[in-house]
């Protein structure tokens, strides 16, 4: 009955999806991340184009007192199976706080999602 109960939690876990976790910004640089195919920094290569376009939307989204003084720095977080990259100058411990209006690629395939 106790393994049975285990296998049972292990399983709602692992359907439940992972956690967010930080890897890193453009100021401190980005972790390597065991078994993904795209790396981080190469997932930042492949979304430039948009990064402009996820600072946009967060400033008009948000009712933050954004400051003017501080340059917007690139946040990478890593939600499953994708990276949620956006650009952004408020500085924030929560990573929930990055994955509004990302950019995301998918570890695996490379699939860029534009922000929304």
């Amino acid at each position: 009955m106790k393994i049975k109960t285990i296998l049972l939690i292990l399983l709602a876990f692992t359907l439940a999806g992972c956690e967010p976790q930080s890897v890193g910004n453009s100021l401190s640089g980005y972790k390597e991340i065991p078994g993904a195919k795209i790396q981080p920094q190469k997932a930042v290569e492949l979304v430039s184009p948009y990064l402009d376009k996820t600072f946009e939307l967060r400033q008009k989204d948000s009712e933050l007192n954004r400051r003017k003084d501080r340059e917007p720095i690139v946040h990478v977080t890593l939600k499953d199976d994708e990276y949620y990259i956006v650009k952004e100058n408020y500085p924030e411990k929560s990573v929930y706080f990055y994955l509004k209006h990302a950019v995301k690629v998918n570890i695996k395939t490379g699939k860029v999602t534009p922000p929304e």
